[in-house]
């Protein structure tokens, strides 16, 4: 299960954004002063060019859309906020490319001037596909506002330092060292940005891989703080882990050479957590082992990641982490049970499957009791819908282990809940699941209750009416039984059980000639039984 947060920056298109290629262009005159050498005036030129560019795009696409925001990101939470403006401005770094068109560095008089000339042009065939990707992909957008924030800090530090330099005549030199440091922040965020813009809004491939990895390598080399050093290990070992996922199928077993990017990964992530030890670095760490097949690893890694995450203190990021490590425990309990149809070596482990639910179970339930108060109604339906899918799986593997009477309460949680979840893929009612627990319990009275519950939400779900047929035969009501069979052919001609199950429930009447029409019916759909039983008989069919 993939852990996905939703952005609440909705974007309503209509129509083609843009009918032609739009090109802005601006210029930008820096004047320098004592600090400043050619590479510190270039950094803020570029950076303060690229900023008036990217807020005229964002207010054009802004104007193009009709945006409606109810939450920004602030602080690692999500508040309400007045304008959308800054984080279109961050976005619009992810999606577009700012080009030199010209500069110069020249002496006018006693001062010198740095003078650049940039422009952006918009695609008509890729932006609008751009905006809607990055926009629906919060840990992007995260990204690019923390780019935007480390560099508009850097400004306020460069102001502040040229302001002490007038009133500070003594330490000029630690001045001067300390505001070379915020521009080299500045191109640090340059280059960070470049290095999403190959990977945001698109699909990854290859050769764009590389290149964001080649931006991200030179961020690494550059003069910052740990910190941001740590940052771009990070996505290092992120672009790194893209590559495999750019060259197999889901399910694949990794190949050797898939296994190095992995292990290439690691050693990213282990440089970020010696710098910065973050959850995420120890998250990301975590599902790397588990792809390298070490899930002793794995957890360790995951309950490092906790412990990090407590140390910000900040409950939403605790839970969302929580949340993270309840999915991964899930996969793992299916990937043992075996019940999502993930092919697996480790097939029918139910009681090893059942342990992974339980650790998933103490995790979301401390998500919903203890950080679940101030969060959003969005949030509280994202943890509701966690808690459904955890208890229909787990109800899943006691059934199959012949606890019936714990697979109806975990059943009856989830329609507590979430009344109309039908699992992963939508296939299977947790009302059908019910019906057939209870059934196998004996309660054929209470089975056929959740079997018509499915007839109810659901008037053409065929199989609902065959384990409906099956009920009203064990409770020998033939002519019901009978009656449903029929229905759930109407509605799948092509299902052999159901004329097999018929067959009988005429046999069980005392009507042998309409039961084996109902049987050969089955045989000639391919059912081997039906064909072995009418062989015996002397029947052809």
């Amino acid at each position: 299960m993939e852990m996905i947060k939703r952005i609440t920056l909705l974007l309503f298109l209509s129509g083609c954004l843009f009918a032609i290629e739009k090109t802005f262009i601006r210029e930008y005159t820096y004047e320098t002063n004592w600090l400043d050498t050619k590479e510190t005036a270039r950094r803020i030129s570029l950076h303060e060019i690229k900023t008036l560019l990217l807020e005229e795009v964002g207010v054009y696409i802004s104007t193009e859309l009709n945006i409606n925001t109810k939450e920004i990101l602030k602080d690692g939470r999500y508040e309400m906020d007045e304008s959308v403006n800054q984080k279109i401005t961050a976005i619009t770094a992810g999606i577009t490319k700012t080009e030199i068109v010209d500069e110069k560095w020249a002496k006018k008089w006693k001062n010198k001037q740095y003078w650049i000339k940039a422009k952006i042009t918009l695609d008509p065939d890729s932006i609008q596909s751009k905006i809607n990707k990055t926009v629906n992909n919060i840990k992007v957008v995260q990204q690019l506002e923390f780019s935007r924030e480390m560099a508009q800090n850097a400004m306020a530090e460069i102001a502040m330092l040229k302001k002490q330099l007038s009133e500070s005549e003594e330490e000029k030199e630690k001045i001067k060292l300390e505001y070379e440091q915020e521009t080299i922040i500045l191109l640090y965020t340059e280059i960070f940005d470049n290095a999403f813009g190959y990977i945001t809004g698109v699909a990854p491939n290859k050769e764009r891989l590389d290149k964001a990895i080649s931006s991200l390598w030179r961020c690494v080399e550059l003069d910052v703080n740990d910190t941001l050093k740590a940052k771009a290990y990070l996505e290092l070992a992120n672009c790194t882990t893209w590559l495999v996922e750019i060259t197999k199928g889901i399910g694949d077993t990794l190949s050797e050479f898939d296994s190095q990017y992995y292990t290439e990964a690691n050693q990213y992530l282990d440089k970020a957590i010696e710098l910065n030890p973050t959850w995420r670095a120890y998250f990301m760490r975590a599902f790397n082992e588990d792809k390298l097949g070490d899930p002793t690893n794995a957890l360790q890694y995951f309950d490092k990641a906790i412990e990090a995450a407590k140390h910000i203190n900040n409950e939403k990021i605790i839970a969302e982490t929580y949340m993270e490590m309840a999915g991964y425990f899930q996969i793992m309990g299916s990937l043992y049970y075996s019940f999502i149809g993930i092919p697996s070596e480790k097939t029918e482990d139910i009681p090893t499957a059942l342990q992974y639910f339980d650790k998933a179970f103490v995790l979301i339930k401390q998500i919903n009791m203890e950080y679940i108060t101030e969060w959003e109604n969005s949030d509280i339906s994202y943890v509701s819908e966690m808690l459904s899918e955890f208890y229909y799986e787990q109800g899943g593997a006691y059934y199959d282990q012949g606890n019936t009477a714990k697979a109806i309460e975990n059943y009856e949680k989830v329609i507590e809940l979430k009344p109309d979840y039908a699992g992963l893929f939508g296939v299977f009612p947790t009302y059908y699941f019910l019906g057939n627990a209870y059934r196998k319990q004996g309660n054929t009275a209470k089975a056929i209750e959740n079997y018509e519950k499915v007839i109810e939400l659901d008037p053409d779900y065929a199989l609902a009416y065959s384990s409906l047929g099956d009920a009203y035969r064990a409770q020998g009501n033939y002519t019901k039984a009978i009656k449903s069979y029929n229905k759930a052919i109407e509605l799948k001609p092509d299902d052999a059980d159901a004329y097999i199950s018929l067959g009988n429930a005429y046999f069980k009447q005392g009507n042998s000639t309409r039961a084996i029409q109902s049987i050969k019916k089955g045989a000639r759909l391919g059912h081997q039984g039906a064909q072995d039983f009418l062989k015996k008989d002397g029947h052809d069919w």
